[in-house]
């Protein structure tokens, strides 16, 4: 697929971006820390999960993940399916598909923006701030002065060029997670269909497998 490949191309390139620039600065998250995948507030694209996606339906997951994704969604809870929280401290844990992790994901707290004037700033992260203050103020102060930085408007703004349509929507991340599983079950199952020949319907076309119903919140 094209599209998941220049994707993947792009997150791939932003990783590469930011891991030369934290390395320029001292910038890094406290081991452990949890508090981008807790927040209720991280939002995606759908294209940008499509590289995973991709992944989970080779290997015969992607049903089990979008189950898992529903009953998570109607609890209300907005935590990153993918996050595994440490039972001692559930603010402390590990992103379990982290080398395919969405754009916002790697360049939060390693990245700049654009402010009105056009001047890059540090997209700074408040736990970092905590953590290495002078780390921190040290790699804002270097953006100020013009020092290389990856900006988050320009490689967010790539992804979403190349997914015209609804796809370019930025979603809180698992709702973005789940309509691109939905979408590529449903497309998985319509590609079988067509390869068997099975299961055509009233007007001879194949009748796809559709994913999992979302149950409805209690």
């Amino acid at each position: 697929m094209e599209g998941v490949d220049r994707c993947e191309e792009r997150l791939t390139l932003a990783a590469e971006a930011t891991e030369a620039f934290s390395d320029a600065h001292g910038l890094q998250c406290p081991t452990g820390c949890g508090a981008c995948c807790l927040s209720p507030e991280v939002e995606c694209s759908v294209t940008e999960w499509g590289p995973l996606v991709r992944e989970l339906v080779r290997d015969g997951r992607a049903e089990a993940v979008l189950t898992q994704l529903h009953g998570q969604l109607a609890s209300g809870s907005r935590v990153c399916v993918f996050y595994a929280a440490e039972e001692e401290d559930p603010r402390r844990g590990r992103c379990q598909v982290y080398g395919l992790r969405p754009m916002i994901c790697r360049l939060f707290g390693f990245s700049a923006r654009r402010d009105r004037d056009g001047t890059p700033e540090l997209v700074s992260c408040r736990v970092m701030r905590e953590h290495d203050p002078a780390a921190v103020a040290a790699a804002a102060q270097a953006v100020r002065e013009g020092a290389p930085a990856p900006v988050m408007g320009d490689l967010v703004g790539a992804v979403l060029a190349d997914a015209p349509g609804t796809n370019g929507r930025m979603l809180p991340i698992n709702e973005a997670l789940r309509v691109a599983l939905e979408r590529a079950l449903l497309r998985a199952s319509f590609e079988a269909a067509e390869e068997t020949g099975e299961d055509p319907d009233d007007d001879g076309r194949p009748r796809p497998v559709r994913p999992p119903r979302r149950p409805r919140a209690a």
